[in-house]
Parts: C-alpha cells; structure tokens; sequence
C-alpha cells in the first residue's frame, strides 16, 4: 500500500565547489602553453578548463564529468583556422566570389549548429551517464536562418517569441541517456523583458540627450562638449538591460523545463547579475586580465546556487533505464567537430 503513495519531491541543489586559487593554477597555465604552441594547446587548455568547471559542480552528491578530447577539438579548429585563411585569401585575390562564401557559410550554419550542440551534449556526463542532442538541420535552419529573416519584415518585433522556439527546440532535443528533456517555455515572459528592455533604453536615452543638450536635441549635439560623454554615460544602462534581459531567459527557460517527472527550477536575480558582472569588469581591467580566473569562479558559484532540480523520484532510474545504451553513444563522437555556437 506504501508503493502507491504520491511521492514528495525533493530539491537537490545546484553546487559549485571551485576556488579561484586552484582554478588560477590552471589557468594561467594553460595561458603560457597556449602563446607557446602558437594557440595549439588552446584545445587541451578547454578540455581542461572544462573538467575542472564540470568536475566541481555537483548534483545530489555526483559531480558532471567533461570526457571530450583535445585532439578532436583541434581538428575541428584546424578545419576552422584553415577555411578563415582560405576566405581570407580567396576574397583578396577575387572580391566577386565573396558573396558565394557567404551564401555557403549561411548554408551550413544549421549543421554546424547542431554538430556543435551534439558534441557538447555527448562529452557531458552525470553519473557514468552521457547526455545527447537530437535536432536536425532542417529544423536548425527554420530556427536560426527562416525566422529570423522572417523578422526583419516585423521590424524585429517577433524576434522574442524566436528566442523562445529555439530555445524550446534545444530543450526538447536534448537528453539525458535514453530520457528527453522537455519544455513548455512560453514567449511571454521573453516579450515583456524585451519590452521593458526596450521602454528604459528609450527612457534613458531621451532623458540624457534632453540634460545634456537642453532640449535642442539636433542643432546643439556637435557643439555640445559634453555630447562625446553620452555613450560612456548610457553604458551601465545598455549593461543593466542587457543582464535584464539574459537573466529572465535564462529563468524562464530553466523554470519550463522538465526531465521526465522532475523539474527545474532557476531563480538568478538582475541585480545580483548585474554587480558580479560589473565589479568583474572592474576587476579585470584594474588586474590586466589576472583575476579572470576568480570572476569565472564567483560567476559559476552564483548561477550553481540559483538552481535546483526538483526530483520526484528515484534518480538511478534513469541509470538502469540506459544499461547497455552507453556503448553505442560512445561510437557516434569520432567525427564530431568543437565548432560551438551556443545557445
């Protein structure tokens, strides 16, 4: 009789366990090897920043493990490196096929998309059990190509409710072994931050030229010695609005997302966003670049601990689900490339 009772859920927070001491050690590090090596140790240098970002986040006591390996990343930025020279000299020598490059980068765009979103997804472990990426290109070029041209006959005014297709579309082709996640993300929530977005910057950009200029916002902006200051003056509005924006498509997206019966639950705050990029910023420039590591710690430590997965159930089900379904994952990584566009 006890079998039949409903299952309470239980919240298993997010952690990150990182130090920016240790993270600093590695970083730089990988600074020093990759200028040495001309930027070919850049692709151990993320496999091994990856690792250790994955391998301190943990979840119910597990930590997510990174498996991609350095040699495959190369290749695919070798590929990458080799097409940019060979655009480059191309479109020097002969400016007319410029546009013949275009139109094939824009062609395979979707498939590198997915080819990218498939390759993160496969090297990223939890529990012995991989995730995987399912979306193909025709939906990748609806998504990322079709619509947004689309938009540009709307004046851009649907471009939040495409936010909210892709994102759903990645939610929906991504997995967990042999479970998918799901997602109902609606574009509601997308449409009224980029209105409100849109409503401050257009507040703060009338209120600036109207005090700086005093009134006469056309005849006396070139005279105006204050008017070269405007932009540097409206650079923590752009800055709000843009965390604005990011960390309520990131909750929304993270809240409407489902792992079979158990759930997510993402509660990041603009303001706390909003300093912690700001005094990284600050941090950064007055380091020259030496506390990067350490803005990349407090930065991942936050995000860990504004995000919960809610299970409603027993999470080794989802081990002995996927027996025997791990191996054949394995096989399908050899000719992955590390070309990311991410979402």
């Amino acid at each position: 009789m006890s079998q039949n009772l409903p299952q309470h859920p239980t919240v298993h927070p997010f952690e990150f366990h990182g130090k920016s001491g240790e993270f600093f050690k590695i970083w730089i590090v990988n600074i020093c090897l990759t200028v040495l090596t001309l930027g070919i140790y850049s692709a151990w240098a993320k496999v091994r920043t990856s690792q250790y970002f994955y391998g301190h986040t943990t979840l119910a006591g597990s930590s997510f493990e990174y498996t991609a390996k350095p040699m495959t990343i190369l290749k695919g930025r070798l590929i990458a490196f080799f097409v940019i020279i060979l655009y480059s000299l191309s479109t020097s020598f002969f400016p007319l096929i410029t546009p013949l490059f275009i139109i094939a980068f824009l062609i395979i765009l979707p498939w590198l998309i997915c080819r990218s979103l498939k390759f993160r997804a496969v090297n990223s472990r939890y529990r012995n059990l991989n995730f995987n990426f399912h979306g193909t290109y025709g939906q990748a070029f609806c998504n990322y190509l079709l619509f947004p041209l689309l938009s540009i006959f709307t004046l851009g005014l649907i471009y939040p409710l495409i936010i909210a297709i892709q994102n759903r579309w990645y939610v929906n082709n991504s997995s967990y072994g042999q479970t998918k996640f799901t997602s109902n993300l609606s574009a509601k929530p997308i449409f009224f931050a980029c209105f409100i977005a849109a409503l401050v910057l257009i507040v703060a950009f009338t209120g600036f030229f109207g005090l700086i200029l005093g009134g006469n916002l056309i005849t006396d902006f070139e005279n105006n010695p204050l008017a070269p200051f405007l932009g540097m003056a409206l650079l923590p509005v752009y800055y709000g609005v843009y965390v604005y924006v990011h960390t309520k498509i990131i909750n929304a997206t993270m809240n409407s997302t489902k792992l079979d019966q158990h759930s997510f639950e993402s509660n990041l705050k603009t303001g706390k966003m909003f300093w912690l990029l700001l005094t990284n910023t600050l941090a950064i420039m007055v380091s020259a670049g030496l506390l990067i590591p350490w803005t990349h710690i407090r930065m991942a430590r936050y995000k860990a601990e504004c995000t919960q997965f809610i299970a409603t159930g027993d999470l080794d089900k989802f081990t002995r689900d996927a027996a025997g379904h791990q191996s054949a994952l394995g096989e399908e990584l050899g000719d992955v490339m590390d070309l990311e566009f991410g979402i």
